[in-house]
């Protein structure tokens, strides 16, 4: 397959992407100043899917599972959104690619971004499809690629190759950041790649006194890994990151009893306040660079 080829060559080279998107003006309605974002956590049902909103364009994370594509379709229409700049798919897993097809068949995109595992899903391929046929690029992603839209950038931490074996740890982990504040997302990688990911990042320190820090910046948003699953979203995880507000995406009486108890434990006792697409529908945080501020959603 063509795409897979490209990402053996990246790999080959090492390289990184820098991908800046120009400046231009934001949809009727939801008008977002300078150095500011809204980022939209979207009621997919059992799935996830993300906008974020900046001051120069729109970016999605994920789009859900087949079953939510109209759902999707319609908030995305009820927002305004016409293009969407940056499209990242975090893996290949149809409760997160699933409504790609939909994407791309309805609305302008300018660009896709995954990383290849080589196992590509029924719903990945026809993604693919609808990309070709849209002459929407679908471009490789990994560890050390960088982005920007406006006034928000997004640094990619994983995966690196080569990819995990584990289609769930070979998922795209990125911290998006706006002005001083930081959001991580983290797809449904396990806590193996998280800490992993952790140790990579981590300066050890002289002994006993000085126990070492860690060059990851504080994210006063993290979006919990695979659904508030309690083989994600560590410990370790969650007090490097020390948040403000953690986001659990998962349907209403899910059949995998998400979010875990574990996880929810974990949360609360970092003191980060839970918010949960399954009980109060879409979730939006305003970003004005310094802090998240909740907003109401629509559900």
């Amino acid at each position: 397959m063509l795409l897979a080829a490209v990402f053996f060559a990246a790999a080959l080279i090492h390289y990184t992407f820098f991908v800046y998107i120009p400046s231009r003006s934001a949809p009727e309605g939801r008008k977002i100043s300078e150095g500011c974002a809204l980022f939209a956590f979207l009621d997919v049902g059992q799935g996830d899917s993300t906008l974020i909103m900046s001051d120069s364009g729109y970016m999605l994370i994920d789009a859900g599972p087949d079953s939510s594509e109209e759902r999707l379709r319609t908030k995305l229409d009820m927002l305004g959104i016409g293009r969407i700049d940056l499209c990242f798919f975090t893996h290949t897993d149809e409760d997160h690619i699933g409504g790609g097809d939909m994407l791309l068949r309805n609305f302008d995109v300018g660009s896709v971004y995954l990383p290849d595992t080589g196992r590509d899903s029924r719903s990945f391929l026809d993604m693919e499809s609808a990309a070709a046929e849209a002459g929407v690029p679908v471009l490789p992603c990994s560890a050390g690629d960088r982005f920007m839209l406006g006034s928000v950038s997004v640094r990619v931490l994983a995966p690196k190759y080569p990819f995990p074996d584990d289609v769930n740890d070979a998922s795209l982990i990125m911290i998006i950041s706006v002005g001083e504040t930081n959001a991580i997302f983290s797809g449904d990688a396990g806590s193996a790649v998280e800490k992993e990911i952790l140790s990579a990042f981590r300066v050890d320190g002289d002994g006993e006194a000085d126990g070492g820090y860690s060059l990851l910046p504080r994210c006063g948003l993290l979006k919990a890994g695979h659904h508030g699953s309690s083989t994600s979203t560590c410990a370790e995880w969650i007090e490097t990151f020390r948040p403000d507000y953690a986001v659990i995406s998962c349907g209403r009486g899910n059949s995998f009893g998400h979010p875990h108890a574990e996880v929810m434990v974990r949360l609360k006792a970092a003191g980060a306040e839970i918010c949960r697409t399954d009980l109060t529908g879409d979730i939006y945080f305003f970003c004005d660079g310094k802090s998240f501020i909740p907003e109401t959603g629509d559900g």
